[in-house]
């Protein structure tokens, strides 16, 4: 079916770019229903909101990870050939710090698939990984120099779905 386009006008409102200091992050197992966009969409951006709320198990919820401000952001590019163009999408964010919970954290997300939230700061949350192709993560390792540079953890999230926006509840993992 062929897409109705609608009139895009200047959005009449603060449009500062970046992310804020915190993303939420959940492993695709821990879901016990993951929302999708409203079908069939009624109105324009339908396709890419989901309204409705991400289900966990009562032990389990959204992790909230620290990043480092003005290090977090969110890009995407056009990938294939003509008539077989799809969207890759990339996030990165530092984490300052190399304890070993931050290293254990980092080395086991490598091995899961995600479903990443990041919140712009106007307040929308935009969601990267779905049900069908969820997010990975990996990362990169820095101690800096006694002079410069940072010491921490680079995250960097890879996607090849589309860029959501979620407008349910962020449940977050109980803290035991």
């Amino acid at each position: 079916m062929a897409y109705d386009y609608k009139k895009l006008s200047r959005q009449n409102k603060d449009n500062s770019p970046g992310v804020t200091t915190r993303a939420w992050m959940a492993p695709k197992r821990t879901f016990t229903s993951i929302a999708k966009p409203v079908d069939p969409p009624v109105n324009p951006g339908d396709k890419i909101r989901i309204s409705d709320d991400h289900e966990f198990d009562v032990a389990d919820g959204f992790i909230q990870i620290y990043a480092t401000q003005d290090t977090a952001s969110i890009s995407s590019e056009i990938t294939g050939e003509m008539d077989s163009r799809g969207l890759s999408k990339t996030a990165e964010f530092f984490y300052p710090g190399l304890g070993a919970e931050a290293l254990e954290f980092a080395d086991e997300a490598k091995n899961d698939e995600w479903i990443i939230l990041f919140e712009n700061l106007d307040g929308t949350i935009l969601q990267i990984g779905s049900e069908m192709l969820p997010a990975e993560i990996t990362h990169a390792l820095a101690t800096g120099t006694l002079s410069s540079d940072k010491k921490g953890i680079t995250f960097t999230v890879n996607n090849f779905g589309k860029l959501y926006v979620y407008e349910g509840v962020v449940t977050e993992k109980p803290i035991v």
